[in-house]
């Protein structure tokens, strides 16, 4: 008798990018249904964890394209692409005083998405790391594994 795999699915981040990410998930899932039904674990950095979390919480992939589609734009682009030094200050910025972008935009559009869902209440094994760069540390969010409850 063979073992049941332990399957996890890694969502890389990279800010807009998330939306190609989400349009070749959203293609599986038509193809397969709800892609949290193939997965013990779903891992995801940056929007690679907005996109874990909405898997993870059964939320249409269809939904999360739409969620990229209109809310990216305010999101993801604070500057102007076209002014020159704007990677170097943004990286500036980033390194020194605080994240690349605000986060109010993004607030607002994961409310709107995730209405009041909680890490708890997925449907998969979470781990979305992140770093708070108010205290120089790494956080990991995820639902509780029971006894491994502790970020370490």
């Amino acid at each position: 008798m063979a073992e049941k795999r332990f399957k996890i699915l890694c969502i890389d981040g990279g800010g807009i990018k998330g939306l190609y990410s989400a349009e070749v998930l959203n293609t599986l899932e038509h193809t397969y249904g709800p892609l949290s039904d193939y997965f013990d674990m779903i891992c995801g950095t940056s929007t690679g964890g907005i996109i874990a979390l909405g898997i993870s919480a059964k939320i249409p992939m269809q939904n999360i394209v739409a969620f990229y589609e209109t809310k990216g734009t305010s999101i993801f682009s604070q500057w102007k692409k076209f002014w020159p030094l704007r990677d170097f200050l943004l990286i500036l910025r980033q390194a020194l005083i605080c994240s690349k972008y605000s986060n109010r935009a993004l607030k607002k559009a994961l409310k709107e998405v995730f209405g009041e869902k909680k890490i708890a209440e997925s449907n998969n094994l979470l781990c979305i790391p992140s770093y708070n760069v108010t205290y120089a540390q790494p956080r990991v969010f995820k639902k509780d594994y029971g006894r491994l409850n502790q970020d370490s």
